[in-house]
């Protein structure tokens, strides 16, 4: 019985704290109603409580911020700095932070449907990052995932697209953006991994590569279109009619 209210409790408190920063999140780029809040509380807890935030090593840690990193560079935001850390032996895990070194969603712009894309594409960067190339849990990052689905959703809307079809392409562009880079990410992530740190006044050959790679073009790629990796981005119990709920889409 012990152990099951402690679960709970674990649910609890992450599914607060997703809601919050999903909350403040979202004002940035629509308005919310005054139940937003408890609306994104009640579908995360249901998230959670079908699928159990996972906990990651140092190395699904590092790949996760580094392709943030990276992404924050291609999407033209410039990598601001990305950092992990972890717990004594790491018994509790490893977590991070990223920040880029701009963003078009301050609360004083007006963001563009490119813009919206481009913030959706470094969202998931992270954990799209630490899937394939870490063999991580793409759902653990979940309030990454879910800014990923507002951002295309409104973007959608700006666009007059349809919002799942726009989800699909994007997530495509992405596998495809992780493969691309991924020497990039891989040395930035062991970068990481050895200081903990990086920011972009790091004199690190990667950064230098990320630069080159985008000026000379972006090579052709066949698309990888991984099923199964797109079904768990969309979808996801409950988080579907939340979208359309609070964005109108």
């Amino acid at each position: 019985m012990r152990k099951k209210r402690s679960r709970l409790d674990q649910i609890e408190r992450q599914a607060a704290t997703h809601a919050r920063r999903l909350t403040y999140y979202l004002k940035k780029i629509i308005t919310l109603q005054n139940d937003a809040e408890e609306q994104i509380l009640i579908a995360v807890r249901g998230f959670l409580n079908w699928h159990p935030m996972q906990t990651a090593t140092k190395e699904q840690a590092a790949l996760h911020e580094a392709g943030h990193f990276v992404a924050y560079e291609v999407e033209g935001l410039g990598a601001g700095q990305s950092e992990i850390r972890g717990t004594p032996f790491g018994r509790g895990g490893w977590s991070g932070s990223a920040a880029p070194y701009e963003s078009r969603l301050d609360p004083w712009s007006d963001p563009t449907a490119n813009d919206l894309i481009a913030e959706a594409k470094t969202a998931i960067a992270g954990p799209w990052a630490e899937e394939l190339l870490g063999s991580g849990d793409l759902l653990s990052s979940i309030s990454e995932v879910l800014e990923f689905h507002f951002l295309v959703a409104v973007a959608a809307k700006t666009l007059g697209n349809d919002r799942h079809k726009l989800l699909a392409a994007t997530i495509t562009e992405m596998t495809d953006f992780t493969w691309q880079y991924e020497n990039e990410i891989r040395g930035i992530a062991d970068r990481l991994q050895r200081r903990r740190k990086i920011s972009r006044f790091d004199r690190t050959p990667h950064l230098r590569a990320i630069r080159a790679k985008m000026t000379g073009g972006t090579p052709i790629f066949e698309y990888l279109n991984d099923r199964t990796l797109q079904e768990k981005v969309t979808t996801l119990p409950g988080i579907d009619r939340l979208v359309n709920e609070l964005c109108g889409v």
